[in-house]
């Protein structure tokens, strides 16, 4: 890294573009945590104060329609005595429909602007039209039912999870406002008729991020440093000591002729299975097909398992390195032949080797990028060796005992966290 910002890749735009980004996100990150997050977060005496409130339940009947001249046009009609019944049962679309309307509501099921409004009715009274998210609802309450109140540490978390997602959205409108009011956006005539406000927040943010100077957190500034240097790092391996590395075609033929062990197909087997609950079952089958039983025929008689099933037990084409150990036995089978039950969590299995393809050797043609890969890494490590042979001639390193007792002085543990220190 001291080599990276001698050569002032630190000013590489790349990298200082890269960190800006990283260092907006991040800080935009931190600002919505404690303008929105942590500001939602209801205490300890606003939950108590819902969980007084939670002595009744309310039985209502529930009509919700898609638009609101239709949710009128109901409400008058049950205010003029029509019956309820049709109109919560064909005419609503809300699951409480199948009941004919009828719910039982309380604190947190329903819409905040819901139960504000249906818990301060009384029995017998019919709601206003009441706007929802998914559309309007006309409630009429049958009954307020006193009930036992649940103890506190029963319902507070569950009553605190409510809470705050109800005012995570009402908090994010408060802010978004906030910084409209602070920061005039201005817009082109052609955006200016479809402004929305939430497609200029992330520019917001970065403006009052930096208004805060939210990227001195340490945490932040920690993390923009350490992605800054990797940034560099990778630039200084692209640009400066991989630059033009390259193999010539002649190099890499003889790296494969010099390891074809290192370029070889492995064995392939293409192998079937009747999957059954027991050893005794599978003791059952194999005698059946040694019997002269067809295993597809055997397969769909006994196997459990549908999906090979439906393939007459066909499994494809496995490999030596990706066989669990209770199944390297089929590795040493004949093909046709089929296995002793072997156990698996799933059951017990019968195998059997349909086809063996032998190892081969593969050809140049096949896995020439694949060795060109390889000799280029080569070239990659020699040449980091070599920089860092230069960086170590050329470097000047002084130890100075003073500082390093001092140092561990400093970060003998007596009990609390030790202080932070920068080592130059």
């Amino acid at each position: 890294m001291q080599e990276a910002y001698e050569i002032g890749l630190d000013k590489d735009p790349t990298v200082t573009q890269l960190a800006a980004d990283l260092e907006r996100t991040r800080s935009a990150k931190l600002l919505l945590k404690r303008e929105i997050e942590d500001k939602a977060r209801p205490s300890r005496d606003e939950v108590k104060k819902i969980w007084e409130s939670l002595t009744f339940v309310m039985k209502v009947r529930q009509i919700a329609v898609d638009t609101k001249q239709e949710a009128e046009e109901i409400r008058a009609a049950i205010l003029h005595g029509a019956d309820v019944e049709p109109f919560a049962r064909d005419c609503s679309r809300a699951d409480s429909r199948v009941h004919g309307g009828h719910l039982v509501a309380t604190f947190g099921q329903m819409e905040p602007a819901w139960e504000t409004i249906v818990f301060a009715l009384e029995p017998g009274e019919v709601s206003p039209v009441i706007a929802t998210q998914s559309g309007f609802e006309v409630v009429i309450v049958e009954n307020r039912v006193d009930v036992d109140r649940p103890p506190f540490d029963e319902v507070a978390a569950r009553i605190e999870n409510v809470l705050y997602k109800r005012r995570l959205e009402e908090r994010r409108k408060e802010f978004l406002e906030e910084l409209w009011a602070k920061y005039p956006v201005l817009f082109s005539p052609v955006a200016m008729t479809t402004a929305d406000p939430e497609a200029v927040l992330e520019p917001l943010l970065a403006l009052e991020g930096a208004a805060r100077k939210m990227a001195d957190d340490p945490a932040i500034a920690g993390e923009v440093r350490k992605y800054r240097e990797y940034v560099m790092e990778s630039l200084l391996f692209r640009d400066h000591i991989f630059k033009g590395l390259a193999v010539p075609d002649e190099e890499n033929r003889k790296y494969y002729d010099e390891h074809q062990n290192e370029f070889v197909a492995p064995e392939q087997r293409r192998v079937a299975q009747i999957l059954v609950s027991n050893e005794k079952d599978g003791v059952t089958v194999r005698q059946a097909l040694a019997a002269g039983t067809e295993f597809e025929i055997a397969v769909k008689k006994y196997s459990r398992d549908p999906i090979s099933a439906m393939q007459d037990g066909d499994l494809g084409w496995i490999t030596p390195d990706k066989v669990p150990a209770a199944f390297k036995p089929v590795l040493a089978m004949a093909q046709g032949e089929v296995s002793k039950p072997i156990q698996s969590p799933g059951g017990w299995h019968l195998i059997k080797v349909k086809e063996i393809k032998p190892a081969r050797q593969l050809t140049f043609e096949e896995v020439k990028d694949k060795v060109a890969r390889k000799t280029l890494d080569i070239r990659k490590e020699a040449a980091r060796k070599r920089w860092v042979e230069k960086l170590r001639a050329a470097a000047t390193i002084e130890v100075d005992d003073a500082a390093i007792k001092s140092f561990v002085k400093a970060n003998e543990f007596s009990g609390a966290p030790p202080p932070q220190h920068t080592l130059q």
